[in-house]
């Protein structure tokens, strides 16, 4: 794991990148409990990237693990920390919540979206 994380904040966007786009994979492998207490907040900085193909594929990423954990899980982990950069100065971090909600809205159940 600590290889892992110092990868992903490679200077190096595509280097960057390459391990953001693995994240779901890795997901399916190292199972539910772990991925949400090692590597989570990973994909919530990179929510923050100052390059927009990192915060993409981040998006991205949110979407696909809420299909492989389910509404619930995305409820408990994602919902509230995207939720909460629509309040930040940064127009940009405003942006990728909106778009994250939108890319995570479609693979939500509806007891989700509604709330």
């Amino acid at each position: 794991v600590p290889a892992l994380k110092e990868l992903s904040e490679d200077k190096n966007w595509r280097i960057k990148l390459s391990v953001v786009e693995q994240y779901p994979a890795l997901a399916k492998q190292l199972g539910e409990q772990f991925f949400t207490d090692k590597l989570i907040p990973m994909c919530f900085k990179w929510l923050i990237d100052s390059v927009y193909s990192i915060r993409v594929a981040s998006i991205q990423n949110l979407k696909e693990l809420t299909k492989i954990f389910g509404s619930q899980w995305a409820d408990r982990n994602i919902i509230k920390k995207l939720t909460d950069l629509r309040n930040e100065t940064n127009y940009l971090h405003r942006l990728t919540a909106l778009f994250g909600m939108a890319e995570i809205a479609q693979v939500l159940s509806t007891d989700v979206v509604k709330r």
